[in-house]
């Protein structure tokens, strides 16, 4: 897993992760997630809207995720892509726990390369 940036906006509920030098050139939006790619299609960034709500099924509740986002420690995030779905597994570490959710984006034809 790749190691990555991140940053948590409370007022917003948004989490971003994203890697130390990639660049962003285009974006794509999927559900509650969008996903930053590089000019080569390389994923170099992902932004979880309403992240309390989208992970709050990997801790005890949403308060308690509202909780963990705000004190996030250390992130991590692997990126598979399949025919039908982006996988996208993270490693979360935060002063209350760890979660290592594994999310499946479905979509059609989006130019990403992982």
């Amino acid at each position: 897993m790749k190691e990555c940036n991140f940053s948590y906006e409370k007022m917003s509920d948004n989490l971003f992760l994203f890697e130390p030098l990639g660049k962003s050139v285009q974006s794509i939006s999927i559900g509650n997630f969008i996903l930053d790619y590089n000019m080569r299609g390389i994923l170099v960034g992902i932004e979880i809207i309403n992240a309390s709500s989208t992970l709050a099924e990997c801790v005890t509740d949403k308060d308690t995720c509202l909780c963990f986002l705000s004190s996030l420690k250390e992130c991590y995030f692997e990126i598979k892509k399949t025919d039908n779905f982006l996988i996208l597994k993270l490693d979360l570490k935060s002063k209350i726990e760890e979660i290592h959710p594994i999310l499946y984006l479905s979509f059609e034809n989006l130019p990403i390369t992982c």
